[in-house]
């Protein structure tokens, strides 16, 4: 398990010398070889090469595509950290998080830079330029960076309890491992070819990695639209899906009404939040496929824990606890619970589930002085979600101890969400909180104190829309005249979900 190359020069380097001629991925039109993605490649890190001063870092805007492959995999070629950011915040938001991450060189979707740009004056020191133009012809032989397993990989940001973006710095190193460790607990088939719906921009491009790992390719899908996907896997013979439970229940209720042939499609891995057994068994008697579920998180290079379609078979067929486990570590993933402490606790006890291997980050960005990524004793990242492992050493996600919300697959943080509804001034005080979703997984509900009544609830849309990206955004609003607290004073959030689903049951307008 420790045969596999550490850095994406070395992945590029293999790939291209043991299956040149070999599909590495699809994108509309567009059908890259590895040969031709490593070309491609080459173009862009000469293109940094060549700037005035070489970016360190180099930031990322664009929805799913092959330039974007190409991009990612530049950057590493020219020895930088390509720093990746969420296409779907809104311009202010990004234009924040790219002021944070210092990168010198914004590259991405013309629209987005251009949206960028009309935000005001580029900081001192900054390019910005569009994915089409960021190349340079490369004369005579191109020698990439040589990096080491430590080196800059990729600055990714995801929403902390604090309500301020981490930014996870994850080297080559992290990155190889969790793509390795990925694909030798999925058993990728030697006709592997997936499709990946998820954004590029999120961990989630891992996948990409872990097909690339053993010369598979990859069919990039833009958004998520159930015909297209379906579409998708008739035309280019997809084998596998890495979907959220959203986009699994979208593409079932697609197939019941307008069937496509999906014969080729044996496997969809599935993660970002848990399926439920209903829909579980609806899909697999609608799709005709296996289901394998990862665990995992930006600080560990994506999943790191699976349950693989044995688990999830044996669930259907008269064992359903098992549908409410994680899995079992991967290869190269050292698994522990822990108290307090730091400890470990017995079999069988509830305590904070920790990660240890090399696809864990050592830490948050330096550069803006983000709080260090938490270790416990024996050097295990606190995951802050509660778990508990049983004789097998099979895991159970008991709680989130961080209060984040997953809404079709996206990470939100509550305190976020909460801090700008109480900027407005329809606002006393608000709080967050998550309710079941047959769609989203989870719907974001705020729970408000209104400064008058009646409560202007379209006004208060109407702004916050211009605010949060629309995935932030309350599904519903309930009305309160204070909001519940604890003995210590603070918010009683266990209260207020308890409010949010009694008001849901009983059908109350919300």
């Amino acid at each position: 398990m420790n045969n596999y190359p550490k850095t994406l020069t070395e992945l590029l380097d293999v790939a291209t010398a043991t299956y040149p001629q070999s599909l590495a991925l699809v994108d509309g039109q567009t059908s890259w070889t590895f040969a031709e993605l490593t070309a491609n490649a080459f173009e862009r890190a000469q293109f940094l090469r060549q700037q005035e001063t070489a970016p360190q870092r180099v930031a990322i805007i664009a929805e799913n595509s092959a330039d974007m492959v190409g991009q990612i995999y530049g950057v590493a070629l020219a020895g930088a950290t390509a720093v990746m950011i969420n296409a779907r915040l809104k311009p202010r938001e990004q234009r924040v998080l790219l002021e944070r991450s210092k990168a010198t060189c914004w590259v991405g979707d013309a629209p987005f830079i251009e949206a960028l740009l009309e935000l005001g004056p580029l900081p001192w020191g900054v390019r910005a330029t569009d994915l089409e133009t960021a190349r340079t012809a490369v004369e005579g032989t191109f020698e990439p960076a040589q990096l080491d397993v430590d080196g800059p990989g990729w600055l990714l940001y995801t929403s902390g309890t604090t309500g301020v973006p981490k930014g996870v710095l994850l080297s080559q190193g992290n990155l190889l491992a969790g793509a390795a460790n990925a694909g030798a607990a999925r058993q990728l088939g030697e006709d592997e070819v997936l499709g990946l719906p998820f954004p590029l921009f999120h961990i989630a491009a891992t996948n990409l990695l872990m097909c690339h790992l053993v010369g598979r390719p990859v069919i990039l899908i833009t958004g998520f639209e159930p015909d297209v996907v379906s579409r998708l896997i008739e035309q280019n013979k997809i084998t596998s899906l890495s979907l959220a439970p959203t986009m699994v229940r979208r593409l079932v209720d697609y197939q019941a009404t307008s069937p496509t042939d999906l014969s080729t499609l044996r496997t969809i891995y599935y993660g970002a939040a848990p399926i439920t057994p209903s829909l579980l068994r609806e899909a697999s008697d609608v799709l005709k496929c296996s289901f394998s579920q990862g665990y995992g998180m930006t600080e560990a290079s994506g999943n790191a824990v699976f349950l693989d379609a044995v688990a999830h078979r044996q669930g259907l067929e008269g064992e359903p606890e098992l549908l409410t486990q994680a899995g079992s570590p991967g290869p190269l993933t050292t698994l522990r619970i822990v108290d307090e402490t730091g400890r470990e606790v017995p079999v069988g006890v509830i305590g904070e589930v920790t990660l240890a291997g090399p696809q864990i980050t050592s830490g948050y960005d330096p550069e803006e002085g983000v709080a260090e990524a938490e270790f416990c004793l024996g050097g295990g990242f606190r995951t802050g979600d509660l778990g508990v492992l049983n004789e097998s050493g099979v895991l159970r996600i008991v709680d989130r101890k961080k209060d984040i919300i997953i809404t079709g697959g996206e990470n939100v943080s509550s305190v976020e969400v909460e801090q700008a509804l109480c900027e407005l001034p329809e606002i006393s005080a608000a709080a967050v909180v998550a309710r079941p979703d047959p769609h989203w997984g989870e719907a974001i509900v705020a729970v408000v104190v209104p400064t008058e009544v009646p409560f202007d609830e379209d006004q208060v849309r109407k702004v916050l829309r211009s605010r949060l990206a629309p995935f932030k955004q309350p599904k519903d609003y309930v009305l309160i005249d204070h909001l519940l607290v604890n003995a210590t004073g603070k918010v009683d959030k266990v209260a207020l979900r308890a409010l949010v689903l009694n008001a849901s049951t009983a059908d109350d307008t919300i």
